[in-house]
Parts: structure tokens; sequence; C-alpha cells
């Protein structure tokens, strides 16, 4: 089982040096590793951008079902100090 092992890494490396097709071999297999390897990536990122935006979603969700607000821009304050109209906070 061995023998056959070596004898399939030898063929492997006849057939990606061969003298007149072997650059043309390497070149064409790099460039499929680049192209899986962007797709991969890609992938990922995307992935990734998906879970974030569905926890972040998740979150919004749960905090409105409990009750609390936690959107700045729309709270409401009242400075009884000065004045006792409320103003509102501009972001």
């Amino acid at each position: 089982m061995r023998g056959l092992f070596w004898a399939a890494i030898g063929a492997g490396l006849m057939y990606f040096f061969d003298p007149q097709q072997g650059n043309r071999r390497q070149a064409l297999l790099r460039d499929k590793m680049n192209k899986y390897m962007n797709r991969t990536g890609d992938m990922i990122e995307g992935k990734a951008e998906d879970l974030s935006n569905r926890a972040y979603g998740t979150m919004h969700e749960v905090k409105s079902a409990v009750g609390l607000n936690t959107d700045k821009d729309r709270t409401v304050t009242t400075d009884t100090a000065t004045t006792a109209e409320p103003t509102r906070r501009v972001a």
C-alpha cells in the first residue's frame, strides 16, 4: 500500500514538473487555488456579516419586547432647574 502512495506522489511530481507542460499546469493549479481561496474568504465574510446582523436584530427585538428603549436619539429629557419644558436631544 505504501508503494502505491509513493508511486502516486512520483506521478504527480512528474506531471507538475514536466519540462514542456509543467509551468502551464502549475499556473493553472495556482490560479484555481487562488480562486477557491478568494471564494471561501468571501463566503466566510458574508456569513459572519449575516450572523452579526441577525444577532443585532434579535437583540433589538428582545429589548423591544421587554420594554427597554435604548435609542438615545429618541429620548426626551427634562431639566427642571432651568425650564419646565422637555428638551429633545438631537444627534
